[in-house]
């Protein structure tokens, strides 16, 4: 055997050469021959148990299937869609795509177009037919979308992107929908802002940027933060939105604004859409004015932009000597009633998102249909539910397992939604999902009704 050394010994120690054959090279005086039997193992460096190869394309024994053509939402919640394995399996940091697709597409098809419009270059076309046949069909239809295919869709993202770090690092929801609706689709923008001076800006998502106010609700109703911020920067809707994504105010990931924000089940934009909705505050007449400073000001609660007066009234009030300063504004062609209903909320807590859905509670089961049957809660005095979705609930087997992804059900949470007075001053007796809710709420999923 031949041997190198720690240390020189001379003689017999040499440089790996043998009766004038070279079997290794090494420092001089640093190599030794000897019988094999002479020699023993280092107790320094016993052998280590094999470690398991890690597997990282096993994403457990769930499948999901490939469905071409158009699947439709869920016309309402069933048992298929609730329990382990269910919505989006995450990997690799995709909490953040998971918990924005599941949003985007799970119960509601306002935002279907774009997995039908055209769009340019082979790899975005790729990418939408992934979306629409991989993730969404499947997610629809069955009620699961395995990693596999996230793992495509994301490697085609970060070929198609600028963004660096798609297929695997950690990501901002408001960074995906810039990558979907810019980059991938080239997508007409959601929404479109005008100012006081009558520019036109264009954005995917509302974010509201406030300094805390001191005389504002220890938990602020996302309606009251919206007008508030569309009044300080004098912005009003150029166009009625379908679909609002509204982020409530923070700075960063964990400082917040305020420790909780109640997400309004429903946002009343006809005040913010350049007119005036309902009628005068004082006597409910046809309103001819309105005023911004009285609403900035609180002193009339009113939860639109401008507080509307008739003309009479608006005179009266103003005569006050604190409110003389005030400049009302003409309130003709008052803009109709637009309602926004919540669908969906986007939450974080320690850089992991999970997501908040509303979706249409299942008509109640015949007496044949009850035995046996998995039970989903509706709330006694509205047609929805609730649910709640985390692509990375659970894991099995370790460093070399996978993810479990989960849908539990919301009891009740539509009910808490609805009596906002409730919660406040109940909220340390609510339930834990809604005290999640309240408190980490990031993105809400607001989608347009019918002009009421």
């Amino acid at each position: 055997a031949g041997l190198e050394l720690e240390e020189e010994i001379s003689p017999p120690g040499n440089n790996g050469m043998y009766e004038g054959v070279r079997y290794f090279t090494c420092p001089p005086f640093r190599a030794l021959f000897c019988y094999l039997h002479d020699c023993s193992k280092d107790r320094r460096f016993e052998e280590m148990p094999v470690q398991p190869e890690i597997k990282t394309n096993y994403f457990g024994p769930k499948e999901s299937p490939v469905i071409e053509g158009k699947v439709d939402p869920p016309k309402y919640i069933s048992p298929m869609y609730i329990g382990r394995s269910r919505g989006i399996q995450g990997n690799k940091n995709s909490c953040y795509l998971d918990a924005t697709l599941y949003g985007m597409f799970a119960f509601t098809n306002t935002m279907d177009y774009i997995l039908s419009t055209p769009v340019d270059g082979h790899i975005n076309q790729t990418i939408q037919k992934i979306l629409r046949e991989s993730v969404v069909n499947p997610l629809r239809e069955c009620g699961f979308v395995g990693a596999d295919h996230m793992r495509i869709l994301r490697d085609l993202m970060s070929k198609s992107s600028t963004l660096v770090g798609l297929e695997d690092e950690e990501k901002e929801p408001e960074e995906l929908l810039n990558v979907l609706f810019t980059e991938i689709f080239n997508i007409k923008p959601l929404l479109s802002f005008r100012d006081g001076a009558n520019e036109i800006s264009h954005v995917n998502l509302c974010q509201i940027l406030l300094e805390r106010d001191p005389h504002s609700s220890t938990m602020p109703h996302t309606q009251d933060l919206l007008t508030r911020y569309f009044v300080s920067q004098n912005l009003f809707f150029h166009t009625q939105p379908d679909l609002l994504l509204l982020q409530v105010p923070r700075s960063g990931k964990d400082f917040k604004l305020y420790d909780t924000v109640l997400p309004s089940a429903e946002l009343q934009l006809g005040g913010l859409c350049g007119g005036v909705w309902g009628s005068c505050y004082i006597c409910n007449k046809k309103p001819f004015m309105k005023c911004p400073q009285c609403y900035i000001n609180q002193e009339f609660k009113h939860k639109y932009s401008a507080v509307p007066y008739c003309a009479s009234c608006c005179t009266l009030v103003h005569s006050h000597p604190d409110r003389q300063s005030h400049v009302p504004e003409s309130a003709t062609n008052p803009t109709r009633g637009i309602r926004m209903v919540l669908s969906a909320v986007l939450c974080i807590h320690t850089s992991h998102y999970v997501t908040y859905c509303r979706v249409p509670a299942p008509p109640p089961l015949v007496p044949e249909e009850i035995a046996g049957s998995s039970t989903i809660s509706p709330s006694p005095h509205s047609p929805y539910c609730w649910v709640f979705f985390d692509s990375m609930a659970d894991r099995e087997g370790g460093m070399g397992g996978y993810n479990i992804p989960q849908v539990a059900e919301c009891p009740q949470l539509e009910d808490w939604l609805q009596n906002p007075a409730k919660l406040l001053h109940e909220k340390d007796r609510a339930p834990d999902f809604v005290k999640r809710l309240i408190s980490d709420a990031l993105l809400c999923f607001y989608i347009r009704e019918k002009d009421t």
